[in-house]
């Protein structure tokens, strides 16, 4: 999700987040970078909670070599959509 920039939007992410219990935030550094300097106590406290995998940060590598990433199982989710919390607090979709 993108870094929303007025309240209302703000809380809802952070909402969403909360609700699926977040274990790794993918996005850029300046995403990063904007939440840990921001005036939100709240997303800030958020984003320095998080473990964060920098996509504009990742090396390149070589088949032979990998990147120290989480490992996927069988049970992980990949994929929650949310309603857009427009009317109310954000939910699962079913």
């Amino acid at each position: 999700m993108p870094l929303p920039l007025d309240e209302g939007t703000r809380r809802r992410v952070l909402n969403v987040a909360r609700d699926c219990d977040v274990s790794l935030v993918i996005s850029l550094s300046f995403v990063r970078d904007l939440a840990l300097a921001g005036d939100d106590p709240e997303l800030r406290a958020f984003a320095e909670a998080q473990e964060w995998l920098l996509a504009d940060l990742i090396e390149p590598v070589t088949a032979d070599g990998g990147a120290d990433l989480p490992l996927a199982a069988a049970d992980d989710i990949a994929f929650l959509q949310y309603t857009s919390g427009s009317t109310s607090t954000p939910v699962v979709s079913s």
